[in-house]
């Protein structure tokens, strides 16, 4: 059976309505404050690293590429919690999201 995935419903020209969201939108999310040039590059490179990190983990089942990689941001950010929940474990529990 074919899943279908909403990638990008758009509501007027500027607004997008998706669980997907781009790398920068994703920096921005989680870095609001970096405003200079260099505290922006640092926080791209670094929230860039963690998508390609979850991307690998996840075998990009919750990854897209239109014109760019575009993340499902609920499965990114419960995928981060569980990896810091997990990080001392030595034998961790398996990773699972399901969207409701």
């Amino acid at each position: 059976m074919v899943e279908q995935i909403k990638v990008v419903k758009v509501k007027s020209i500027v607004e997008l309505e998706s669980p997907y969201a781009d790398d920068d939108t994703i920096t921005r999310y989680y870095n609001p404050l970096a405003k200079s040039k260099e505290d922006w590059a640092r926080a791209r490179r670094s929230t860039q690293d963690k998508i390609r990190e979850f991307e690998e983990f996840t075998c990009g089942k919750f990854n897209r590429s239109l014109r760019g990689r575009v993340t499902n941001l609920k499965a990114f950010d419960t995928w981060l919690v569980w990896k810091n929940q997990t990080k001392n474990l030595s034998r961790k529990p398996s990773f699972t999201f399901s969207e409701q």
